[in-house]
């Protein structure tokens, strides 16, 4: 999103909601004007994506652990979570992202034995 749409959003109060492909690339999924909507549309979209509900979860944030923990906990209330970590982003992606962002980043259980 470039700056000036960023500014245009964070003035409407809009937080798109993004997800990254399978090859690579950052495709926009949705927008929601409220955080509570936006965790449901992400669960949503998580399980969409996913196939199953026992999987792997890191949740990344930009100066917002307690945004991150809240997620966390709707994580942990709809999925079988077989790990979870939370952790800050890196000064680059806060601040392309802007305070109060999270990455979500989910996989199930990997059959290393083939």
């Amino acid at each position: 999103m470039s700056k000036t749409a960023s500014r245009i959003a964070s003035i409407l109060n809009v937080k798109p909601i993004n997800w990254v492909s399978d090859e690579g690339t950052v495709e926009f999924a949705t927008k929601v004007r409220k955080r509570e909507d936006g965790f449901k549309q992400l669960l949503k979209l998580i399980r969409g994506k996913a196939g199953t509900d026992a999987l792997h979860f890191l949740v990344s944030h930009a100066a917002a652990p307690e945004i991150a923990e809240r997620f966390s906990e709707l994580l942990r209330q709809e999925f079988n979570c077989l790990s979870l970590v939370i952790s800050d982003y890196s000064p680059v992606m806060g601040y392309g992202a802007g305070p109060g962002a999270l990455f979500v980043g989910f996989h199930p259980e990997l059959d290393l034995s083939k």
